[in-house]
């Protein structure tokens, strides 16, 4: 059970932070409503906690409904509804715990976007209908992921540079993936980071041309300059 300390939340274990997530009482945009408490937690704990919960993909594809799923894992990323997402990017996590939360991004691509995304193409549904086509859906959750992160590379901190490579490591090895999906998002991803790291970029793109289908060839070509949404 969810401790609670003058009505706040309080996230101190996984079972703690699973109850907070998936609770099926919650209505969707639970995070915006007037009603919603932030809960507390600490910076020595969460990043091992986010941790756990993106490399427990058995666990999450057991969350039959995919609109809380949805919302749960956007709030641990998306900085517009927590600051979960800035485990990278706060002096409060020591580097070894920041390299681990991205390795277990790249498992939640393996073990859950890859198993559960559709086999289509969401740069093509949003150029279609409109930059504001935002549906909550596995799919989109996937394909908007890297573009919520809090971090494209830019402005450019040497401090941040091991941290920029891991991710940009993470982006290249869930373009090998085999679900469309997580191959679109890896190449939405780097054509956020090519203004901070072209050569990079490229070079990533290029070497994983035997990986990119037909159907995103002309969208990996954008990507390496950077010229996407």
């Amino acid at each position: 059970m969810t401790t609670v300390t003058d009505e706040y939340p309080i996230i101190s274990n996984y079972e703690d932070l699973k109850e907070f997530l998936f609770d099926e009482s919650k209505i969707n945009d639970w995070y915006f409503s007037d009603e919603f408490e932030e809960p507390e937690f600490t910076w020595s704990q969460l990043p091992m906690l986010i941790t756990e919960l993106y490399s427990d993909t058995a666990m999450l594809k057991s969350v039959k409904n995919h609109t809380m799923l949805y919302h749960g894992l956007n709030y641990t990323l998306n900085t517009s509804c927590s600051d979960f997402g800035y485990i990278c990017y706060t002096e409060a996590v020591e580097d070894k715990f920041k390299y681990s939360y991205i390795d277990s991004i790249y498992a939640l691509f393996e073990g859950l976007f890859n198993d559960l995304c559709e086999n289509k193409l969401s740069h093509l549904e949003v150029e279609q209908r409109g930059d504001n086509y935002k549906p909550i859906s596995i799919n989109m959750l996937c394909y908007m992921w890297w573009d919520v992160f809090p971090r494209h590379g830019t402005p450019y901190k040497s401090s941040l540079k091991e941290i920029d490579l891991k991710i940009l490591d993470c982006l290249a090895k869930i373009l090998k993936l085999e679900s469309l999906a997580c191959k679109e998002s890896a190449l939405h991803g780097l054509g956020h980071w090519a203004h901070s790291y072209p050569e990079l970029v490229e070079k990533t793109i290029q070497s994983s041309q035997c990986f990119i289908p037909d159907s995103l060839i002309e969208y990996s070509k954008k990507a390496s300059t950077g010229d996407i949404q």
